[in-house]
């Protein structure tokens, strides 16, 4: 909106080009699907035709009126059937499905028009009265290879229409639709932006730093660090919004504590990867310690699961679990840049709400804040369970070594949730919450979702 306010005639423009793509899209789309069900029509009345002359040949050099009806009386109950006839080779007529149709069929000879021929079967365009339209499709019939009659096979070509404009229509609305709620985003917009820069004003004059960052609004608190939003800007001008999660100040004179955020900092700020969010900095400020990391415009998987209050389809949520394992698999198997030795990281807290989602569909896992490698001495007591009771495993439940396994167990029950839509697991109360795990059985999917 900010760029709106600042550009509004590249904002009407841009308006404008966007309705005049749709109008066009909207036309090519109309071309393309009637040509595409017309091409399908084409095609069956083609086989059919094809098929019914291979078939009839005997019983056309027989003259045997019988067994031909039955042949025309078969395919009467075809989408768009007209009429069928079937002529000899001096063109008489030796079977019809309905002579009065035939009779209305060639009322306005001089309005048929040929449209192709495929696989010998040659198709015409005829005119009804009623300025209906059908399609006439004819086919040799050959007994031993000469050709003994034809065989005149009409489907209504309505079928075509109606499939158009079914979706025609949907595009309309669509279109009418996105048109409206855009206008309406713009007007909102507009008077939501009035109201917020004034509070801007009032916030911009309460704003602190930390560090080289000044802090601009508080997005979340935990209970070991709050999570601001934050810009920072370089020497030469260059301005950047981030993440920045600062250290409780209840929690700044616990040196053990304070230890244990430098190191596992230092192991979070080595993982590069499009699927974990990037640390880009930590330290210390005025005694407050601090992680950087890149800011996602977004949301996290947890919200998205409530707003929706149902399992997301399954080729979404294969897709985010693809991403999320894309950036564990990562994890597990980093080694370190200059011995080589593997690093063994284990996240320790895979949940939905620490798996965000941006606006342009970007899956980033985040908060290996509390991650851990393995190869490194970890400064937690034994028997500290660390991350969100509903999603750790049974061994991180009871305080026991964990590895890559345990990420691997909490994110199966994140792609359980996110296909179910909502919790696995009880977390009301540690006791409770740990027998669920040790002790539940967890309901097979194909119960709960039948696609």
């Amino acid at each position: 909106m900010e760029f709106i306010r600042r550009n509004p005639r590249s904002a009407v423009f841009g308006t404008i080009l966007w309705i005049i793509i749709n109008t066009i899209g909207y036309y090519h789309f109309i071309y393309d699907t009637e040509n595409r069900f017309s091409s399908n029509l084409y095609q069956k009345g083609t086989a059919i035709t094809r098929i019914l002359a291979s078939k009839i040949g005997p019983s056309l050099l027989a003259d045997d009126e019988i067994v031909l009806t039955d042949e025309i009386t078969n395919l009467e109950g075809i989408d768009g059937f007209f009429f069928i006839e079937i002529h000899d080779q001096d063109n008489k007529t030796i079977a019809q499905s309905d002579a009065e149709k035939l009779k209305w069929a060639y009322t306005n000879p001089e309005k048929r028009r040929y449209i192709d021929t495929i696989d010998d079967v040659a198709i015409d365009a005829w005119s009804l009265p009623d300025n209906q339209q059908f399609f006439r499709f004819k086919a040799d019939v050959r007994y031993s290879g000469t050709v003994i009659g034809k065989v005149y096979l009409a489907l209504f070509s309505s079928q075509i229409y109606t499939s158009v404009n079914k979706f025609t229509t949907l595009f309309v609305i669509i279109f009418v639709t996105s048109t409206i709620l855009l206008g309406l985003w713009l007007w909102l917009s507009a008077n939501i932006l009035k109201k917020r820069r004034s509070q801007e004003l009032i916030e911009q004059e309460n704003m602190t730093r930390v560090g080289p960052y000044v802090l601009i609004e508080k997005i979340g608190e935990g209970g070991m660090a709050e999570m601001f939003k934050a810009e920072h800007t370089s020497e030469d001008g260059f301005r950047r919004i981030v993440a920045l999660k600062k250290v409780l100040p209840v929690l700044s004179g616990n040196q053990d504590f304070i230890n244990l955020f430098i190191r596992e900092a230092r192991i979070a700020a080595r993982l590069r990867h499009p699927n974990i969010i990037q640390i880009t900095d930590y330290g210390k400020f005025e005694n407050s310690y601090y992680i950087v990391m890149e800011y996602i415009d977004g949301t996290d998987l947890e919200d998205i699961i409530k707003r929706i209050n149902k399992g997301l389809p399954i080729d979404l949520s294969v897709f985010i679990a693809l991403k999320i394992c894309m950036g564990l698999q990562y994890a597990h198997s980093k080694k370190d840049d200059q011995t080589g030795v593997p690093l063994n990281i284990v996240h320790r807290d895979i949940n939905p709400q620490n798996v965000l989602v941006s606006y342009e569909g970007e899956i980033r896992i985040a908060d290996f804040g509390i991650a851990r490698a393995q190869s490194e001495p970890s400064l937690t007591r034994t028997g500290d369970v660390k991350g969100k009771m509903p999603y750790i495993s049974p061994e991180q439940a009871m305080g026991l070594k964990v590895d890559c396994q345990t990420d691997i167990f909490s994110f199966g029950i994140t792609f359980y949730e996110i296909l179910i839509g909502h919790e696995l697991f009880n977390s009301d109360g540690k006791f409770g919450f740990n027998r669920s795990i040790l002790d539940k059985k967890i309901i097979p999917l194909r119960t709960i979702r039948t696609d």
